[in-house]
């Protein structure tokens, strides 16, 4: 009992002896925890605002699309698409392409190459080819189309099925 109770005073000596030495270097690591806390939480607050005024963003330019002003329509689209977000940038693309809003396809094949690099799933990825290749071979580029739909053939993808499909008939 005697031994246990002076295990305990050795050891909260010990302790108060080892705050005591290095006190700084204690408040200095609970100080980079907090802020790198803080830091990582405005980040995440900040993440959802841009999210959010882009998502309002969509919305409005689905509304000047539905008022036939396609040209606020397009620029709002194209801002969106600009901002490199990866829900709404590709569905931004996907409207445009859709409505018939850019007449341009060197800007709708720039759209493609923007929203290609982005961080996004493998499969969202392999979508966004897809889509290019039909693009393409809509526009009568069918060498670069058919490029793409054999580099899907050749992976996994869940789409490789649907490539080798549109591979027969071109």
């Amino acid at each position: 009992m005697n031994e246990n109770l002076e295990n305990k005073i050795d050891f909260k000596q010990s302790l108060i002896s080892f705050y005591r030495k290095n006190k700084f270097k204690l408040i200095f690591f609970f100080i980079i925890v907090l802020l790198a806390i803080v830091g990582i939480f405005l980040m995440n607050v900040s993440k959802e605002k841009k999210n959010l005024l882009i998502s309002e963003k969509y919305i409005k330019a689905g509304v000047y699309l539905s008022l036939n002003d396609n040209d606020q329509s397009l620029k709002i689209f194209r801002e969106i698409i600009m901002s490199k977000n990866n829900f709404y940038s590709p569905l931004s693309l996907y409207t445009i392409i859709e409505k018939n809003l850019e007449t341009n396809p060197n800007e709708i094949l720039k759209y493609f190459d923007i929203i290609e690099n982005l961080n996004i799933e493998e499969e969202q990825k392999e979508l966004i080819l897809l889509k290019k290749a039909l693009y393409l071979i809509n526009i009568d580029k069918k060498k670069e189309a058919i490029s793409i739909l054999q580099k899907l053939t050749k992976t996994q993808s869940n789409y490789k099925e649907l490539a080798n499909e549109i591979l027969k008939f071109k």
